[in-house]
């Protein structure tokens, strides 16, 4: 009887309360994103988001409650928060290098931004 009560949590009822938890996530910050300061906030709030998307698509598809289609379309809106929050916008970001911080600015590839500066292939986010 108690082998059955303490497997009782892996069944649907804990799934679903999973999947709750990830959708409160994904609508508290998506709010965040829209009452957002500044940009600081705002990438926050959308990295935030990113991860609880990729987090519901590996666990929903994990214990294959979900298609490989909506699989998909769940890491596409990961991905795209992701970059949303990596977008500089008209903020300066400081990138540490060896010879101290130098001043990003918005537009351009990352590659050509810190090209010379010997961290061109950092894989180091600067948000």
């Amino acid at each position: 009887m108690l082998l059955a009560l303490s497997l009782g949590g892996c069944g649907p009822m804990s799934q679903s309360a999973y999947l709750a938890s990830y959708d409160r996530d994904i609508s508290s910050s998506t709010q965040a994103i829209e009452a957002a300061r500044d940009d600081g906030h705002r990438a926050a709030a959308y990295s935030k988001r990113g991860s609880v998307y990729s987090e519901k698509a590996r666990y929903s598809r994990a214990f294959k409650l979900i298609s490989s289609e909506e699989y998909g379309r769940l890491f596409g809106l990961a991905i795209q928060d992701h970059n949303q929050a990596d977008e500089p916008s008209e903020r300066v970001v400081l990138a540490a290098t060896s010879g101290g911080a130098a001043p990003i600015t918005a537009g351009g590839s990352r590659k050509s931004r810190l090209a010379g500066r010997g961290v061109a292939d950092n894989p180091v986010r600067t948000v």
